[in-house]
């Protein structure tokens, strides 16, 4: 792995990216973060910092964001509200809570939310790729993701409920969150 090469790749998309964050992100998302930024600012935070800060966690999926935008040859600003409307229209966020909220009894437990998290991510990033280049890329991201849905409804149907229970399941177990990554990995590798 060369890093500086990473960086090199990397750094233009999360430097032109970074400050369009919280413009990029959806519904429950967004609500999130205009949250969080408003308990830093209650903190004594300056507005633009608290912001950034209720941000941090949302840029690290600028460097997936990067990586696709360069493989696929699309946009970055393009590929950026696409993942973003995905990871709202399948409750990625939601499912990110569930993983930090599991068991951290032993080093095991921390070794399985690393890994659940980043499958993901994956799943994600996968996801964004499958819609990319089966949609039209003239579309706004919510009606390439409606697009993409048509394409197959019986099987999103399928997964939308299966997430939809996982998220109203109760506490987050191991077991459910694997079962959502099994669900978001299936949609993204196969279309339904």
């Amino acid at each position: 792995l060369d890093a500086s090469k990473l960086i090199e790749d990397v750094h233009p998309v999360v430097h032109t990216l970074t400050p369009m964050v919280p413009q990029l992100l959806r519904g429950s998302e967004a609500q999130r973060l205009s949250e969080r930024a408003a308990e830093f600012v209650a903190l004594g935070a300056p507005e633009p910092l608290a912001m950034r800060a209720a941000a941090c966690l949302d840029q690290y999926s600028l460097l997936d964001i990067a990586d696709i935008a360069k493989r696929e040859k699309q946009l970055a600003e393009s590929v950026a509200a696409l993942y973003f409307a995905i990871s709202e229209r399948f409750g990625v966020d939601a499912l990110l809570t569930q993983i930090s909220n599991l068991e951290r009894a032993d080093r095991w437990s921390a070794l399985a939310r690393a890994a659940v998290r980043q499958d993901l991510y994956a799943a994600q990033a996968g996801l964004t790729v499958r819609v990319l280049r089966r949609t039209d890329g003239d579309l706004p991201p919510e009606e390439r993701i409606e697009e993409f849905e048509k394409a197959n409804p019986e099987g999103l149907t399928r997964a939308t409920a299966t997430l939809n229970e996982i998220r109203v399941s109760g506490p987050p177990s191991l077991a459910t969150v694997s079962v959502a990554l099994r669900v978001l990995r299936n949609v993204s590798q196969q279309g339904v």
